[in-house]
């Protein structure tokens, strides 16, 4: 169970008690005057009586944060309890194997054959097949939440023979891995962009490269990435649609299943999806604010 599910946890349990004790513990008059009056009636008013009473109400008091502080260290303990039981899971856990050599696979083409994938109850690609040649481009496009997004890391993922080892993660691909998350920069971009470079790495997926670059950035990003992309097997996800019109093919991707596939020129003469979602993209590109 990961820290923020047993803190959730932790703080749940203990709000349904915690008011009920403290209002208990703090209000001595509560519990002290009634039983004063039972005393009375039963033992009778001797002259011990109002000292006593008063002795209670004035010492009752004083028991409050001795028991406050006795309710968190029960609290602490248990956190303790639970996250030393997880450091010795992590302990007693085996070291990896490491592999014999460096291996370069011969072919580094990607091909998805009848692949769907799901988060809990929610299907993201429903029976999708397609194939990423080597040193061609494949762009990726389709209205937001078609599964593109999914597609592309399911392709980088097991490229990097880390898919198996995703799916086994308490949250699979949903697992935070950093706090947070922030949208790089077009500079920004571009020095990701250089560490790929440097990696040589044979498959290469842009996720939105451009989405939050200006003009000036978007230009430069582009021109780098056409260094970047040469002799390699490249998957696009854009909305801007005009990044992708020079691509090998472009796979249209609705509803998490394959809609229409071919070339930007043949896939606009068919008018279907890809057709409309061009036209909307030329129109939004040309709308200017007329005096």
């Amino acid at each position: 169970m990961a820290f923020r599910d047993f803190s959730i946890l932790i703080t749940h349990t203990y709000s349904k008690l915690y008011p009920a004790f403290l209002t208990a513990a703090s209000s001595s008059l509560v519990f002290i005057i009634p039983a004063a009056v039972v005393l009375h009636q039963t033992d009778g008013a001797g002259e011990s009586f109002i000292p006593m009473v008063l002795l209670f109400l004035v010492v009752g008091g004083g028991f409050f944060f001795p028991l406050l502080k006795l309710m968190f260290m029960f609290g602490n303990l248990n956190q303790i309890s639970i996250g030393t039981e997880r450091i010795g899971r992590i302990l007693d856990t085996g070291e990896i194997p490491e592999s014999a050599g460096d291996a370069n696979p011969a072919d580094t083409s990607i091909e998805f054959d009848h692949v769907s994938f799901a988060y809990e109850e929610t299907t993201v690609l429903d029976d999708v097949s397609f194939r990423a040649e080597l040193g061609t481009i494949t762009a990726l496009v389709g209205p937001s939440g078609a599964g593109k997004t999914t597609m592309g890391l399911l392709a980088a993922a097991k490229a990097a023979q880390c898919h198996e080892f995703i799916e086994e993660l308490p949250r699979g691909y949903a697992t935070l891995v950093g706090e947070g998350g922030t949208y790089l920069s077009g500079g920004e971009q571009r020095v990701g962009i250089a560490r790929a470079i440097l990696k040589n790495a044979p498959i290469v997926v842009f996720d939105e490269a451009t989405a939050y670059a200006d003009p000036e950035n978007e230009g430069k990003i582009l021109s780098a990435l056409s260094h970047l992309i040469q002799e390699k097997t490249v998957i696009v996800i854009a909305h801007r649609l005009s990044t992708i019109t020079s691509a090998d093919q472009i796979i249209v991707v609705n509803e998490g299943r394959i809609e229409e596939r071919g070339t930007h020129d043949a896939l606009v003469a068919a008018g279907g999806l890809y057709g409309s979602m061009w036209d909307t993209y030329s129109r939004a590109r040309e709308w200017k604010i007329e005096q």
